[in-house]
């Protein structure tokens, strides 16, 4: 896959349209890109404080280690397709899961054992952005559902703050 694609749209405000992205509506929430042909789904995304926004999303599997270089070290992606990592990683979109437990691990290893050397956007992970305007459920609230992210989450925050 040719790493400058867009694997990821977002709108900010819910705009641009789909259109204004090369995409053509196929289905209800699919859509065509008009010059490379390739797939994208519609979901929910990132909250950057408007409200919900929307993310079109090349139909393909993602592992967390691509999610996770595009989150760190931008790997040639637009913010917007950072903001929709960080959501990916987060909750998952309509068609594939969350990366939640790789994320606890992946802080584990690099916050408490290793050197950060650069968080990229990982500020991003524990701010106020929520899930689903309806229930509120923020990024830090979920993560401190599990019982590992409990144990690091100090570590995490102090490590974060001598760097921003």
């Amino acid at each position: 896959m040719d790493k400058n694609e867009n694997w990821f749209y977002l709108t900010i405000c819910y705009s641009p349209k789909h259109q204004d992205f090369g995409l053509e509506q196929i289905e209800e929430e699919n859509y065509r890109h008009t010059e490379t042909g390739n797939l994208y789904y519609k979901t929910d995304s990132y909250d950057l404080g408007w409200g919900l926004e929307y993310a079109y999303i090349l139909d393909r599997e993602y592992i967390f280690s691509e999610l996770i270089n595009i989150i760190l070290h931008g790997d040639n992606k637009s913010e917007r397709q950072i903001f929709v990592a960080i959501s990916f990683v987060m909750v998952g979109t309509k068609k594939q899961t969350n990366f939640r437990n790789e994320l606890i691990k992946f802080c584990k290893e690099q916050f408490l054992t290793g050197e950060v050397s650069n968080i990229g956007y990982f500020k991003y992970f524990f701010i106020n952005s929520v899930t689903k305007e309806w229930d509120k459920e923020n990024y830090v609230k979920l993560l401190r559902k599990h019982k590992e992210w409990k144990k690091i989450e100090k570590r995490v925050k102090e490590k974060l703050l001598c760097i921003i």
